[in-house]
């Protein structure tokens, strides 16, 4: 896989563990060390501007499978809030 993929993944992640933070889910996140983003886990590159399109949001949900569905959706939650 590609740097720019995995770089893209950890953001994702990234974004959802400080949503799981924000909405009370989660206490911590695992990608904060002592409040703050270790220089490692930061990104160079610009975030991405494409979105789901047309009915990408059905079809990922339809693919998913019981045991991410959760994530999936707050995932989802998460880009439509931000």
């Amino acid at each position: 896989m590609l740097p720019a993929r995995w770089r893209n993944r950890r953001n994702h992640l990234c974004g959802l563990w400080n949503w799981a933070v924000a909405k009370g889910y989660a206490d911590v996140s695992p990608f904060n060390r002592g409040g703050r983003v270790p220089g490692e886990l930061k990104s160079l590159e610009p975030p991405s501007d494409r979105g789901l399109v047309g009915n990408d949001e059905q079809r990922l949900l339809d693919d998913t499978g019981a045991r991410l569905k959760d994530c999936v959706i707050a995932a989802l939650e998460a880009l439509d809030s931000g």
